[in-house]
């Protein structure tokens, strides 16, 4: 499966991994049933696809305080990926 991966263009031309890098990865440990492997290579990649979920439900039943919830969602979902990015720098350049 991993011949079929996307090249991570970011990555190729500034020589430095982009906020998305390992999401494929931690996508097939996630459809291989491995939880801890797929948080540990993305951790916002759980949160993002139940966030997906929940604005799916949102969508179809419009719940009162739904879109409330869901920009917390997205928002905490965005602080992960920016936290997860910051680490992934901090380990790249050091």
């Amino acid at each position: 499966m991993e011949k079929y991966f996307l090249t991570c263009h970011f990555k190729k031309y500034l020589g430095f991994p982009c906020p998305g890098c390992g999401i494929q990865r931690s996508f097939q440990k996630l459809l291989e049933g491995d939880l801890y492997g797929s948080f540990i290579l993305y951790p916002a990649l759980i949160p993002i696809i139940l966030t997906l979920v929940y604005l799916y439900y949102h969508l179809i039943h419009n719940k009162r305080n739904g879109a409330k919830l869901l920009l917390l969602l997205v928002l905490f979902d965005l602080s992960l990926v920016i936290i997860n990015y910051i680490i992934v720098l901090y380990n790249f350049f050091n």
